[in-house]
């Protein structure tokens, strides 16, 4: 009886995704390392880097989506971040509007830090108009590690209570 097979069941447990979108050089990949407590790569993400990151008891796929076919995405994550850093107001809202999805949205107002050219939360929502799904807004500065917590408790708000589909 040398060939018996033995089952082991599995329980599958799905992980989140959060997906983090915005502009090149808006600061994706700091918030990353931030999370993790690692260093941020050097230059622009190509395609999409997935970081394991928990928030709360919620052990997640990190999606940050860089320079790729980023729409492919937009349906497939718990929640959305959207990076928002220097670049004109006028791109951020194009950009914006081509990955909506129905997710609940923060939206992180980075580089607080640049006096003359940083955005205001108010000035980030009046760009992008009208958002029909939950989100909240946020002034942060990703590189010095401020906002980072509130980034954190926010994601895990909504995996703790996911908002009922429509």
């Amino acid at each position: 009886m040398g060939n018996s097979l033995s089952y082991t069941p599995y329980t599958y447990r799905p992980r989140h995704r959060v997906l983090l979108y915005g502009l090149p050089g808006s600061g994706k990949s700091t918030l990353v390392a931030r999370l993790t407590g690692q260093h941020p790569p050097l230059g622009a993400t190509v395609g999409v880097r997935h970081t394991d990151v928990v928030f709360g008891q919620h052990k997640c796929s990190v999606m940050d989506i860089g320079l790729c076919d980023y729409i492919s995405y937009k349906d497939h994550g718990s929640v959305v971040v959207y990076m928002v850093g220097e670049d004109a107001l006028d791109q951020v809202s194009m950009h914006f509007h081509s990955i909506a999805s129905e997710s609940p949205l923060l939206i992180v107002v980075n580089k607080q830090d640049l006096i003359d050219r940083a955005h205001s939360v108010a000035d980030v929502t009046r760009a992008l108009g009208d958002i029909a799904r939950p989100y909240k807004a946020i002034p942060c500065v990703i590189r010095d590690g401020i906002g980072v917590r509130a980034v954190r408790d926010w994601v895990t708000k909504y995996l703790d209570n996911p908002p009922e589909p429509k």
